[in-house]
């Protein structure tokens, strides 16, 4: 029945733009294929998506581990693995590296993989590549989803609805938009992994949305625009946290 409703609301409205009726479409048809992906997922079908969390730098702008800080009672890095892992992405793939052993104890009883990136400080680049290199090793995937530990408003909705953008548009690459650019959480198409395989030291997947961006689908995700670099930007998430309950 929902999927009736939903493909009577596609019935758009003939006032709108073609831009506004395309992308008003385009939002059905993902809302139609989440729901076809969740009913297929609880009847075990295995994603054909994986998922590498970052999560290995030293967190020198913050002077502090970042994976450890607290937000809701537990872990940016917790939060995060959790919210892989209540995703549609299989394998959730953990690349760690700076201060391992008190890192690694937060996410130890999940089931998810944990890669150590022995080349952690070359920057993030050498983690994607650590990441991607495990993960073509060992699953047979279509695409991956990279995103990063230090975004904590960044639910599995939209990790979701980024799988579900691609396999609507085959896209070889679906970003999330935020303040008016493209970054991550983002999906890679596997025509994508020679160029993560092929990133070194800092670079990360900047680089590649910029250079991809006239072939890119986007999901909007203005929870992603706040990330947790320094002191000021965790001051200003517990801040928002506090003003939201009140």
């Amino acid at each position: 029945t929902t999927l009736k409703r939903l493909r009577m609301i596609s019935r758009v409205n003939p006032r709108l733009s073609w831009d506004q009726r395309e992308r008003a479409l385009l939002s059905v048809r993902r809302s139609i294929h989440l729901l076809r992906v969740r009913m297929t997922s609880e009847d075990g079908v295995t994603s054909t998506v994986g998922l590498l969390l970052l999560a290995a730098g030293a967190s020198r702008r913050l002077g502090a581990p970042k994976q450890l800080l607290a937000y809701k009672g537990e872990s940016l890095l917790r939060r995060a693995a959790r919210t892989a892992l209540a995703s549609l992405c299989r394998p959730v793939i953990v690349v760690l590296g700076a201060h391992r052993e008190s890192v690694e104890s937060e996410i130890a009883d999940l089931p998810l993989e944990i890669v150590f990136n022995e080349g952690w400080a070359m920057g993030m680049g050498a983690s994607i590549r650590a990441g991607m290199e495990y993960l073509t090793a060992r699953a047979d995937t279509r695409a991956v989803v990279v995103m990063l530990c230090d975004q904590p408003r960044v639910e599995a909705r939209i990790i979701n609805e980024l799988v579900a953008a691609y396999r609507v548009t085959n896209a070889p690459l679906v970003t999330a938009k935020y303040d008016g650019t493209h970054g991550v959480p983002a999906l890679f198409d596997q025509r994508l992994y020679p160029a993560l395989l092929a990133l070194t030291g800092s670079q990360g997947a900047k680089n590649l949305i910029l250079a991809h961006s006239a072939h890119l689908s986007e999901v909007p995700a203005p929870e992603a625009a706040l990330d947790v670099d320094t002191l000021a930007d965790y001051e200003r998430l517990v801040f928002w946290t506090e003003i939201s309950r009140d």
